[in-house]
């Protein structure tokens, strides 16, 4: 579902040549419950491991790249629940 969704943006095959140099990108982590989305996120954001639990609903947050081609761009990285129940409304955070 991912690489479809991105393959528009892709240039020669590589997504990281597609990256504007500055500006903020919206990012939209979807995803089974418990798979991960929520410690990634955090990740990104506070470098470091954080004890989560399951999201209901969405977290968004923005993340400053801080090295190669992502330097210096802002991502907007929304994390939607994975639940079965809120499965239904994935669609209202994507566009093709």
């Amino acid at each position: 579902m991912g690489a479809t969704m991105v393959k528009p943006l892709v240039k020669n095959g590589n997504l990281l040549d597609a990256l504007p140099s500055q500006g903020t990108l919206h990012v939209v982590m979807l995803g089974l419950d418990s798979a991960g989305k929520t410690t990634a996120l955090y990740r990104l954001k506070f470098d470091q491991y954080l004890n989560t639990v399951p999201t209901i609903g969405f977290n968004c947050e923005k993340v400053q790249g801080t090295i190669g081609r992502a330097k210096g761009i802002h991502f907007l990285i929304w994390d939607v629940g994975g639940q079965e129940k809120l499965r239904p409304l994935w669609r209202s955070y994507t566009r093709f």
